[in-house]
């Protein structure tokens, strides 16, 4: 073997092992710098988001998610900061993801506005407050029959309309034609638009742990 090729194996041997030593340095590093969470305990985070709050005779009843890494146990609710009684379905234990519906036997006024807090057995407070109480409409003969004259108003008297329409535009030259279906587009472009918008506005309300961000 000459030496040429033996200095030609040693370099070889040389780039094979430096990542591996760099690497090693980096860890030491890291460990030494306490810069990895191995064996440590992160830092206590909990998040919990009101999604609702709606208001019937004598309660007042909230929807909160939790939104955190780990189960959360709802130890308190105050009104307006007044501590006071609450029934939690299905629990005041709340796992990750899941849903509570917290119940609040109180009177409320009309018309008043109301701050609720939930406050967590680690002492964590998240808070939503309701500028104009009012009585949560429910599901009755009477409101499913004005959503059936509302989907009836929009949904079938217009189609019903432009249909009557048919015989002028199939009597039109190819130039008004087109005009037409221009303008239709664009409404449906307008209608596109908006209800992107609205989607955003959804998305902020949505907790981040369900990756809603725009």
């Amino acid at each position: 073997m000459t030496p040429k090729s033996t200095l030609s194996k040693l370099k070889v041997i040389i780039w094979a092992v430096l990542p591996l030593v760099l690497l090693a340095a980096f860890i030491a590093i890291f460990f030494e710098r306490e810069l990895l969470l191995v064996g440590k305990t992160p830092p206590l985070i909990e998040n919990i988001a009101i999604e609702s709050i709606t208001f019937h005779p004598n309660e007042i009843i909230v929807l909160a998610r939790n939104a955190g890494p780990s189960n959360v146990t709802i130890a308190q609710v105050a009104v307006n900061d007044f501590l006071v009684g609450f029934h939690a379905e299905p629990s005041a234990k709340v796992p990750r993801l899941s849903q509570a519906k917290l119940i609040i036997p109180t009177m409320w006024d009309e018309g008043d506005p109301y701050e609720v807090k939930l406050i967590t057995s680690n002492g964590f407070v998240f808070t939503r407050e309701v500028d104009i109480a009012t009585m949560t409409p429910t599901l009755t003969p009477f409101y499913i029959l004005q959503f059936g004259l509302l989907g009836l108003y929009v949904g079938v008297i217009p189609v019903a309309l432009g249909l009557l329409w048919f015989p002028v535009l199939h009597r039109l030259n190819d130039r008004w034609l087109m005009f037409f279906l221009s303008f239709t587009a664009g409404l449906l472009v307008f209608l596109g638009l908006d209800a992107i918008q609205e989607a955003f506005d959804v998305a902020e309300r949505v907790p981040d742990v369900f990756k809603a961000t725009a």
